[in-house]
């Protein structure tokens, strides 16, 4: 029994030691006033809102490029077709170059028109309806 007990001083004089020790050890808390603390939070507020912003502007900037090179294989395309229809017309009688060319959208019409042999695209022109002609003829003074 007095093992137990000598067991136990010991063991609560080693645990106020420690505890003393570690107390002494640990830096003092440092008191932050609440002015400081709005500060810091409206800082952190700031940087988050900043890297959001650079994130979202380097996403934009990312789709802009992949757009332009859309955009850029879509003409390359258009171009492509356009050059292909403007030989098929040449070949076809002028007045039924001229209906099918008629129905199609303005914007094609003219680049189809544009890439026809002059003469043969005069024909064409000559076998539409007059407003027809004068619309795209006016379309095609803007290119």
């Amino acid at each position: 029994m007095k093992q137990l007990i000598f067991y136990g001083g010991a063991f609560a004089v080693i645990l106020t030691i420690m505890t003393v020790l570690i107390a002494f050890t640990q830096p003092k808390p440092v008191k932050v006033a609440a002015a400081d603390s709005t500060a810091i939070a409206d800082s952190l507020e700031k940087a988050k809102a900043a890297a959001l912003a650079e994130e979202q502007r380097k996403k934009e900037a990312a789709e802009q490029a992949q757009n332009r090179t859309v955009f850029e294989k879509h003409s390359e395309r258009f171009e492509k077709m356009t050059k292909e229809m403007a030989e098929i017309y040449e070949n076809m009688p002028p007045q039924e170059a001229a209906m099918i060319i008629s129905n199609l959208k303005n914007d094609v019409a003219v680049s189809v028109i544009s890439k026809m042999k002059r003469r043969q695209a005069a024909k064409v022109m000559a076998a539409m309806e007059p407003f027809k002609a004068v619309e795209l003829s006016q379309l095609m003074t803007k290119l």
